[in-house]
């Protein structure tokens, strides 16, 4: 059977990461950030198993760790 996907707004999104509207952008636009999903006319979602996976991986607010962007590059590339 197979899973139901969960999709999550912009605030259940930045309760989850702490990250603002425009990092969030920045990060998708380099490959670094789960895909958004249009889900209608205005309207975006994102799969929280997605944003969930990338929050293992990451350092939310730009604090250093072991973790880099340079280790998500691989993980999150945009498939052109």
């Amino acid at each position: 059977m197979k899973k139901k996907r969960i999709l999550i707004t912009w605030p259940e999104v930045h309760e989850l990461t702490k990250i603002n509207r425009s990092t969030e952008w920045r990060k998708e636009q380099q490959g670094l950030f789960p895909r958004r999903i249009i889900t209608g006319f205005n309207s975006v979602r994102w799969d929280k198993a997605e944003v969930l996976e990338w929050l293992k991986f990451n350092n939310p607010g730009g604090r250093k760790g072991k973790n880099t962007c340079k280790d998500l590059t691989k993980q999150y590339q945009i498939k052109k």
